[in-house]
């Protein structure tokens, strides 16, 4: 029998005509680790909460969801708390009491256990995860990783069969996530507790994942193993869909179009097996199989980190990178030897950094969970000031937007359109007192062509009468988005802007970022994301014990790294230094074609 078996579940949030869920049909054998993605807003974390008993959204449902052959409407209270366990988007968001150790004790002293029996097992869940260095820490003084490592722990505490994780790596560095993956592994290999895990960044999730679902508009589409749903996805109609395709994947995909395969090749098993039923998914698979067929195709050959092929010449769009970058000389922001700690008697969290901003630009900053990415930027931004040094606009005139890591914060109306008009003055006070007692005002649903064109050119005209509160993540983060751009800033800082974001959506709010850093709008971005901060920015930068340790253009800036690089530059950088996209693997591969 199936640990979780959904049948015919239809859901519809109040006053939606549209299904948020439509029809899903799912089986979730006992021990499984189950990977769910699709784009942002296509109901994946709905679907989680209606898995975990009393978390359900409100709303009009039909269909059922059976946990362990009981109908999870029917469970108790007790056996679905224990058994089935829910780690949302922000960690943050579910920790409950003041310190780790209380945190951990938490949902066993719910269960009524014997507090022996709670040390027994809390000190035995510790040293599995092993996090002892945490356990005597305050929850307020942990990185967001930490966090999350201790809701995991919390969880695991109460031996539950199944656990459910909504995007659990979106707040994490690369290297915290890998970690992440890893110990979700074991738990899933080792204790035998079935997995399910939505995800955006499914790139290494790929590696460990049993059977990938995937869903579009509220429904399930797919459920098959990773090679298979990769195919899956490389063939679907869907833009949305195909965009979702691991990196891996589209280079096997893509260099295998562009070879001209022998009869040998042809005849090869590796070959044979992929073609038409699988696409290799992970970088163990890839890396071996590219190498081969450069060398056997294009006659190059493998340098093992050493420089071969320099990626210089390749271009993005229709400037070089070279060209693109500038020589840091026209900055519109200067920040020179900053200092700064939250509290008197504490740590600096900001020692002697200096950096200048071009202007015109997309400056990428990486680091750790901690680091103080936030702080530098909102030490730029003037929300807090540094207790020494000083920071310097070349120009008089300068119009800063902010974007949180939690946008939700930013909106105060009953819909996100009256949030909208709010920030472009489009509601007067008559008619907020209008909206207040249930009158519509006939120029509340009055949209300027500015705020439509920023309505279309991020995607939101489907969201902008709805609660801010009830959009999905990537959703409220387009909308916050929007909010920013109608102040018309010329400097804009963002705190994880894709956090939440689906493949696609990244890359249409990254072409409208360089279009508008075209006309003079420049973007300082602190992200966990390396392959946007790879494609998009002009200039990448590590934030590292304080400090800005280099400023380089992003194929300087990630190749030669074990952690902080992209997937095309772990398969292809030993054949093509310096070349850390798809695309330009893509590129590189057909001029030397072209040679040969």
């Amino acid at each position: 029998m199936a640990l979780l078996h959904i049948q015919g579940l239809n859901f519809s949030y109040p006053n939606e005509t549209a299904f948020a869920l439509a029809d899903i049909n799912l089986e979730v054998q006992r021990g499984e680790f189950l990977l769910l993605c699709g784009p942002s807003g296509c109901g994946k974390t709905t679907l989680l909460r209606h898995i975990k008993p009393f978390l359900e959204p409100l709303g009009k449902k039909s269909g059922t969801v059976v946990f362990s052959g009981v109908e999870t409407d029917r469970l108790e209270e007790r056996e679905a708390a224990a058994k089935i366990g829910l780690i949302m988007q922000k960690p943050e968001s579910q920790i409950v009491t003041e310190t780790v150790r209380h945190e951990l004790a938490f949902g066993l002293e719910c269960l009524g256990l014997e507090p022996p029996f709670i040390a027994k097992r809390i000190a035995e869940t510790v040293s599995y995860f092993g996090i002892e260095e945490l356990y005597n820490k305050k929850n307020n003084e942990l990185s967001g990783g930490e966090k999350q490592l201790v809701s995991i722990a919390a969880i695991t505490t109460m031996r539950p069969e199944l656990i459910l994780l909504d995007e659990p790596a979106s707040q994490l560095d690369p290297i915290a996530a890998r970690n992440l993956y890893d110990l979700l592994m074991r738990m899933n290999t080792e204790l035998g507790i079935t997995v399910i895990l939505s995800e955006h960044r499914i790139e290494d999730v790929f590696s460990v994942a049993g059977r990938v679902a995937v869903m579009n508009q509220g429904k399930l589409i797919c459920q098959k193993t990773p090679k298979q749903a990769a195919v899956f996805m490389a063939g679907s109609d869907d833009e949305k869909i195909r965009a979702m395709l691991p990196i891996p994947a589209k280079i096997y995909k893509d260099i295998s179009s562009l070879a001209t395969p022998s009869e040998d090749e042809k005849r090869s098993s590796m070959k044979a097996s992929t073609s038409l039923t699988e696409i290799p998914v992970t970088v163990r698979d890839v890396k071996p199989w590219f190498e081969t067929m450069a060398n056997e195709h294009l006659s190059l050959p493998i340098n093992n980190n050493k420089i071969s092929v320099s990626a210089g010449s390749v271009t993005k769009g229709t400037k070089s990178i070279k060209d693109k970058f500038k020589s840091r000389q026209d900055y519109l922001i200067e920040l020179d030897s900053l200092y700064f700690r939250f509290e008197k008697n504490t740590e600096d969290v900001i020692r002697n950094l200096s950096l200048k901003i071009n202007k015109g630009e997309i400056l990428s900053i990486v680091g750790g969970n901690g680091a103080g990415k936030t702080t530098l930027l909102r030490l730029i931004c003037g929300i807090i000031k540094p207790y020494s040094g000083k920071i310097k606009f070349s120009e008089n005139r300068h119009n800063i937007a902010y974007l949180p890591q939690n946008p939700q914060s930013m909106f105060a109306y009953d819909t996100v359109l009256e949030d909208l008009q709010n920030v472009e003055g489009g509601l007067t006070g008559a008619q907020r007192f209008l909206k207040s007692t249930g009158l519509t005002a006939a120029k509340d649903n009055i949209i300027s062509p500015e705020l439509q064109s920023i309505i279309d050119k991020l995607g939101i005209q489907a969201i902008i009468n709805k609660h801010p509160f009830d959009l999905s993540f990537g959703e409220l983060q387009r909308a916050a988005l929007a909010m920013l751009l109608l102040k018309t800033p010329n400097v804009l800082l963002l705190d994880e802007p894709t956090k939440g974001l689906d493949t696609f959506t990244k890359k249409k709010i990254a072409e409208l970022l360089k279009s508008l850093c075209a006309e003079g709008l420049t973007v300082v971005a602190v992200t966990h994301d390396i392959e946007f901060a790879a494609e998009y920015s002009q200039s990448c930068a590590m934030l590292f014990d304080g400090r800005i340790l280099n400023v380089e253009t992003p194929e300087k800036f990630f190749s030669g790294n074990m952690s902080y690089t992209t997937v095309a530059h772990r398969i292809a950088g030993n054949i093509f230094s310096e070349t850390i996209t798809c695309e330009e693997v893509k590129t590189k591969w057909k001029e030397y074609a072209i040679k040969n």
